[in-house]
């Protein structure tokens, strides 16, 4: 276990300052093209969401579907109860630092769609396939990377989208249903999900993610209206402590701005997977043949997980004073910080702050926003890791694919996944290296592609 988390903190630690270097480096090479842009981006996404020229294609996604399928595999449990870690650990400032990497994000995210695009290719069933490994490949020509990705990948989809979520679903159940049996209904749901193809999936995550979204928007802005005074004050303490030496839970001099850098950066780079590769894998599969205007949908896609649904989660959490209880030693969250390290011990954070408005409606709420949340991350990377297989053995090993990753659901609904955060840290990580070297050695593509469709100078 050690050692696992010492190479997961090496793996991470230059990852996020070349995380944020590569946003920044896209963002100023645009002439940050996120903010000039933004109306336009508005107007071509969520504007043109009932246009019928964008119905549904054989062997492919709407670009709302595309866009839905990525978001239901970002906006996990994690934006529930990720960022109450974030907060606790890393103090109030981590949710700035959280925006900071955010923002420059969505550049990232940009570039990631427009190769995924340009370089993408039909399989023997007439799908588009696309994504890092293909960029890589024929982008790069360096197939090694393009492999390392692919398996990392399907490491991922076991761990980060399969065995953590569903292990917070029966967590979150366990008083109520025994775990295996949670287990069995959600391979059972999934199974007839999956069934169906690419189709079904894209079908299934246009319905369930403006659904589930929107209830948790809903319910967070109830609960702000509640403690509307105390809104200012969070908002304050955000910008005060992203940059005081020390957090609460002590340290040496400097600690508090590096936790609250490090924590926040941490939160918005799982929160909205930008950088990771693997929303790519979905945007690939649009029927939208413009790689730009596709593109378009990452920044929008990551306004909404950072900048509305995790802003939501910590404003709720600042508001309610729950999290001043545990500055203050409070009898109920004995379990103190590196307890709260533990995502269902942050789950009780959350349920707490939201229950300083919805009382024991709270429980219900959250209940049912993480089955949700949870629910659907399991759907979009069951789809990201059936192309990391299917880009590494073909298509004919898929269906045992489909198989292991069901089995999977139900044994990671019965176990104990303290050693499957650390893997599925590193997975992310390495599936983070190649694509960031893609990103970087192909970065005039995504420049030239940008300039030519908008007509327009970028540097």
């Amino acid at each position: 276990m050690i050692l696992m988390k010492f190479i997961s903190t090496m793996i991470w630690t230059p990852l996020y300052f070349l995380l944020f270097g590569l946003g920044i480096f896209f963002t100023v090479k645009t002439n940050f093209f996120q903010v000039r842009k933004f109306k336009f981006m508005i107007q071509k996404t969520i504007g043109i969401i009932f246009d019928k020229k964008h119905l549904n294609v054989k062997g492919a996604f709407t670009p709302w579907q595309a866009v839905t399928t990525s978001l239901a595999s970002t906006i996990g449990v994690g934006s529930i109860v990720g960022v109450s870690t974030a907060i606790v650990v890393g103090g109030p400032g981590a949710i700035f630092w959280m925006w900071v990497i955010s923002f420059f994000g969505m550049m990232t995210k940009y570039a990631e769609i427009v190769l995924a695009l340009k370089f993408r290719k039909k399989n023997d069933k007439g799908e588009w396939c696309g994504g890092p490994m293909y960029y890589i490949r024929d982008g790069l020509k360096i197939p090694i990377l393009a492999y390392i990705f692919a398996i990392s990948l399907i490491i991922a989809s076991f761990t980060t989208g399969n065995i953590l979520q569903i292990n917070s679903i029966s967590f979150i159940l366990k008083d109520y249903v025994p775990n295996l049996f949670v287990g069995l209904i959600i391979a059972f749901v999934i199974a007839l999900i999956v069934i169906g193809g690419m189709q079904s999936i894209g079908k299934i995550t246009a319905k369930l993610v403006p659904i589930m979204g929107i209830l948790y928007i809903f319910g967070s802005i109830f609960t702000l209206i509640i403690n509307i005074k105390y809104v200012p004050s969070a908002f304050v303490s955000i910008f005060q402590e992203a940059f005081k030496l020390k957090s609460f839970s002590g340290g040496s001099l400097g600690y508090g701005i590096f936790a609250a850098m490090h924590y926040g950066i941490a939160r918005g780079t799982t929160s909205n997977e930008a950088g990771m590769g693997s929303a790519p894998i979905a945007h690939a599969a649009s029927n939208l043949n413009e790689p730009v205007e596709q593109g378009l949908y990452g920044i929008l896609e990551v306004f909404v997980s950072s900048f509305i649904i995790c802003t939501s989660t910590a404003l709720v959490i600042l508001t309610g004073h729950v999290y001043d209880k545990i500055i203050y030693g409070d009898a109920i969250f004995k379990f103190g910080v590196d307890g709260l390290k533990n995502l269902d011990n942050g789950g009780v954070l959350t349920a707490k702050s939201f229950a300083s408005a919805m009382g024991s409606v709270s429980n219900v709420f959250i209940t049912l926003c993480i089955i949700f949340f949870a629910l659907s991350t399991i759907i979009g990377w069951f789809y990201y890791g059936e192309k990391g297989i299917e880009f590494f053995f073909g298509k004919k090993l898929t269906a045992f694919y489909k198989f292991a990753f069901l089995v999977a659901i139900i044994i990671g609904a019965t176990i104990d996944i303290n050693l499957v955060w650390e893997l599925s840290d590193i997975s992310n990580g390495l599936m983070a290296i190649p694509n960031l070297v893609a990103l970087i050695l192909l970065a005039p593509i995504v420049l030239s592609e940008t300039k030519k469709y908008f007509k327009e100078d970028v540097k």
